[in-house]
């Protein structure tokens, strides 16, 4: 009987353990990843990252909500380390071109202004691009990923053209994104430097990436 009592007891014991390390688990809520944190950590196969409630959640702790979203509809998923990021949706993009228009004017924003983003690079750096608009268009994964920026469709204008802008808006006239395909810089490029400083002056840009290969 002794022994009996002794084997319950140990039992209810290894549960409570189980339930203790569940919980701190599920609760852990990870600092949010200073400036450039972000960029160091890991890739990992979704499928192990779901196979296991403990593991999603340890998973789910890198978010700062911690819900990875659309993130685990990948074959891999980017885990940073020991710290948590945001993982930006359509919603939370917009919410961003509100701040950025609220900051700017506060109230009395007139409804013509527009947050610019300009983008001079290669096709590298568009594909990267091209996420964030399948993103603010549909959805991370299904897009749509067709239109004159981005995909291998009939409408895309900007692949080739050098020097020349396409541009989409977004957000209810909100955002507008200036594309244009720059192959490579080349020094005491006149015409490049003249394109540069003129789409700057025309289009003042919130945000201005140049980046070529």
């Amino acid at each position: 009987m002794f022994r009996l009592t002794l084997r319950i007891l140990y039992y209810i014991l290894l549960v409570f353990l189980a339930l203790l390390i569940a919980n701190n688990v599920t609760s852990t809520k990870l600092s949010h990843c200073s400036k450039g944190a972000d960029s160091f950590g890991m890739w990992l196969n979704t499928g192990d990252v779901t196979g296991s409630e403990d593991k999603l959640a340890e998973f789910g702790s890198h978010f700062l909500d911690s819900e990875p979203g659309e993130a685990l509809q990948f074959s891999q998923v980017w885990r940073p380390n020991n710290c948590s990021y945001h993982r930006f949706t359509k919603e939370s993009l917009e919410t961003v071109i509100d701040h950025v228009l609220s900051a700017k004017h506060g109230s009395k924003r007139p409804k013509s202004d527009q947050v610019h983003l300009l983008f001079m690079t290669d096709s590298g750096t568009r594909g990267q691009l091209c996420g964030i608009i399948r993103m603010i268009q549909g959805t991370e994964v299904y897009g749509p990923t067709e239109n004159i920026i981005c995909g291998y469709g009939p409408d895309r204008l900007a692949y080739r053209d050098t020097n020349q802008f396409v541009n989409m808006t977004f957000f209810d006239n909100k955002l507008v994104i200036h594309y244009s395909y720059t192959r490579a810089f080349v020094e005491n490029d006149d015409v490049l430097d003249k394109v540069i400083h003129e789409s700057i002056r025309k289009f003042k840009p919130h945000t201005f990436v140049f980046n070529t290969g």
